[in-house]
């Protein structure tokens, strides 16, 4: 028994050791990465970046082959995935919300199963896809391009995301919570509009932040709705660049190449700080 014992300690330790060992594997070009982006990032880092706009390619070039810094940021970037992604929170976190509440209340009928499978499908699909219904929805029949139609592209992309962490912090919630809201007297909107959803606020927000972070870095379906800009615009009616569309074009660009790095830099931070607040405000950490 005991040399069972030893023998089942060993292949423990074996396999303990052979998953540390590919984790680090794993984790080791991605700690590479960050480095890079650090080291090479800060370089362009300066006030002026968070408050002009892009350079062209000829200002870079003739500062770059000067010795100096690049002139010019990425505030029409700013702007216009601040214009972009908040079109887009106003759009799908209602509807997800109201669709992962109607599959928490009707989970068990044919046509919840098959708004579960259409969900899943539209989690499958590319956002390049997105971008090009809403071209073909908004922007030619409309003859424009405009902040409003990148953000429905990105509502599109992040509605089955938010329909799912909603309804999964629905499913947190006690099973008998609306019986007892309707025993108490309450109707059945002033039992999920006061009671199931306050219940669950946190997670909801939580996971409409996720679902943010990951829009904020999304370029392809706006390179064919939001169009870009080098100028801030505020007129959702209008064409306006991100950060994630400037990215791509300073990274077309050879004489920006200290550009891509910083504005990578700055991406990544974003996205980060968002995941660490939505983190915080689903464990109770930060109160909404």
């Amino acid at each position: 028994m005991s040399r069972l014992k030893s023998h089942r300690i060993r292949i423990d330790r074996l396999v303990f050791g052979g998953v540390v060992f590919c984790a680090v594997l794993a984790i080791c070009p991605l700690i590479g990465l960050i480095f890079d982006l650090f080291v090479n990032g800060y370089k362009q880092i300066h006030f002026d970046f968070f408050i002009q706009v892009n350079p062209t390619p000829e200002e870079a070039r003739l500062f770059q082959s000067a010795g100096l810094l690049i002139p010019g940021g990425i505030l029409n970037g700013i702007t216009g995935s601040f214009s972009v992604v908040a079109i887009a929170v106003l759009i799908a976190a209602p509807l997800g919300i109201l669709m992962a509440l109607f599959m928490y209340d009707d989970h068990s009928s044919r046509f919840s199963n098959f708004f579960h499978c259409l969900i899943v499908s539209l989690m499958g699909i590319p956002a390049i896809i997105a971008g090009m219904i809403v071209y073909l929805w908004m922007v030619e029949p409309f003859h424009s391009f405009s902040a409003l139609a990148g953000g429905v592209s990105l509502a599109i992309v992040m509605l089955p995301m938010i329909i799912y962490s909603t309804l999964d912090a629905l499913n947190t919630l006690p099973a008998n919570m609306k019986e007892e809201g309707a025993a108490l007297g309450g109707t059945y909107t002033n039992v999920i509009f006061l009671i199931i959803l306050p219940a669950a606020k946190d997670k909801i927000i939580s996971g409409i932040l996720v679902a943010a972070s990951r829009a904020v870095g999304i370029t392809s379906p706006l390179i064919i709705t939001a169009l870009g800009s080098s100028e801030v615009r505020w007129n959702v009616q209008e064409p306006v660049s991100t950060v994630s569309m400037l990215l791509w074009n300073f990274f077309n660009n050879p004489s920006m190449v200290d550009m891509v790095w910083t504005t990578a830099l700055f991406l990544f931070l974003t996205v980060i700080v968002l995941n660490i607040i939505a983190k915080s405000i689903y464990h109770g950490q930060i109160h909404t």
